[in-house]
């Protein structure tokens, strides 16, 4: 269980930093006035599809303990 965890957590990390990216991107596109590019809508469905996985590996570790 302690692996499996571990596992999870290091997804979890890595998905953050992923987001973290596309936000940033994300941010400068904005300020650039490019919310329509089609960049913007790949960043941002990304994203919440990161969100979602993050949600669910969360609730799988929440049921590890």
């Amino acid at each position: 269980m302690k692996k499996q965890k571990k596992t999870i957590d290091a997804e979890i990390d890595r998905l953050e930093v992923t987001f973290e990216k596309n936000r940033r991107e994300m941010l400068q596109l904005a300020d650039e006035n490019k919310r329509m590019s089609g960049r913007y809508g790949e960043l941002l469905e990304d994203n919440h599809r990161i969100n979602d996985r993050i949600r669910t590996l969360l609730e799988q570790m929440w049921k590890l303990d």
